[in-house]
Parts: structure tokens; C-alpha cells; sequence
């Protein structure tokens, strides 16, 4: 009788340890979408950038939508080409449309905007 008691103790303990796994692994392994949208932002977009970029969480898209900038801002950006996961440049009309473009590329379970001209507190900012 102690054996069978201690045996669904056991089990019970073990199905609720795998139930909190399972839970958490999926909480870790969400898609976290950050946008950027700019326009003409040379002197701030690479702070923005590396901000996002230096992140320790791992499951990270990054999006960057450029209203077609004439100051170089494009060119900083593509110096991160290969660490953006897209990027396009081409007019809008403002803020907002640029915003609705980067939700409508975003493919994350969660999605954040960081300006242009705004950078993350430190590293741990999106896992926390």
C-alpha cells in the first residue's frame, strides 16, 4: 500500500513537473518581433540598432522600416544587413503607415517597437 501511494506521488509530482516544462519551454521559445521605422535618422538609427541587436534573448526578429531616408540613415542600415531580418526602404506617408508596414511583416508571438531614436536599457531587456 506505502509502495502504490509513494508510486502515484511520484507520478503525480512528475506529470505536473512535465506540464510547467512544456509551458515554459513555449513561453521561451516565443517570437519577439521589434520594429523600428524611421526617416532621415543618420545621427541616431545605429544606437536603436545595436540596441536590438545585442539582446541576449535568441528567439528575435527584427524589422526595419525606412520611409526612404536621404541622409545616409539607409546606408548605416545596410552595413546590418545580415542581422535584420527585413528591411524595406520606400516612401510612406508617416509615422503610422510605417508602423502598420512593420506589423504586417512581423511574424512574432509578440510584438515591440523601439524608435529610431530610443535603445534598450541593457541586454536583458527583451527576456525580462
Amino acid at each position: 500500500m506505502i509502495n502504490c501511494i509513494f508510486y502515484s506521488y511520484i507520478c503525480t509530482h512528475i506529470l505536473v513537473f512535465t506540464q510547467h516544462f512544456f509551458l515554459i519551454s513555449k513561453f521561451i521559445s516565443m517570437r519577439v518581433t521589434i520594429i523600428t521605422v524611421c526617416y532621415n535618422r543618420a545621427f541616431t538609427i545605429e544606437k536603436a540598432i545595436q540596441s536590438v541587436l545585442t539582446q541576449n534573448y535568441s528567439n528575435i526578429e527584427y524589422v526595419i522600416v525606412d520611409g526612404n531616408s536621404t541622409d545616409g540613415t539607409k546606408a548605416i542600415i545596410e552595413t546590418y544587413g545580415d542581422r535584420i531580418n527585413q528591411y524595406i526602404s520606400e516612401p510612406d506617408q508617416g509615422m503610422y503607415d510605417a508602423i502598420n508596414k512593420g506589423f504586417r511583416l512581423a511574424t512574432g508571438d509578440v510584438i515591440g517597437l523601439m524608435h529610431s531614436d530610443d535603445e534598450f536599457y541593457d541586454e536583458d531587456a527583451v527576456s525580462k
